[in-house]
């Protein structure tokens, strides 16, 4: 029984841990532990969960944009919202 509060403390990861390992599993593949973490911490905690989403999304769109650097424009209206919420306004 001595593995039980072992075991407990390597499936129930802190959010920081799920968020560093999830960050990783981008760049590496994830041990079956580590991915056993993450699924199960991300089954409970939405704030994990979103963050595993959208890691995974920037991850994909900055792929895009390294295929095409010179993709489609974007329209001003965007590049300005974009530029504004970079600069810390609304």
């Amino acid at each position: 029984m001595a593995n039980g509060p072992r075991l407990w403390l390597v499936l129930n990861p802190s959010c920081e841990e799920v968020s560093r390992l999830a960050s990783e599993g981008l760049d590496r593949p994830l041990t079956r532990p580590e991915r056993w973490a993450v699924r199960l911490h991300t089954l409970y905690c939405s704030a994990c969960r979103r963050f595993r989403r959208q890691a995974a999304f920037l991850r994909r769109a900055l792929r895009r944009l390294a295929a095409d650097p010179a993709g489609p424009p974007l329209p001003p209206e965007v590049r300005d919202r974009v530029l504004r919420q970079m600069r810390g306004g609304a």
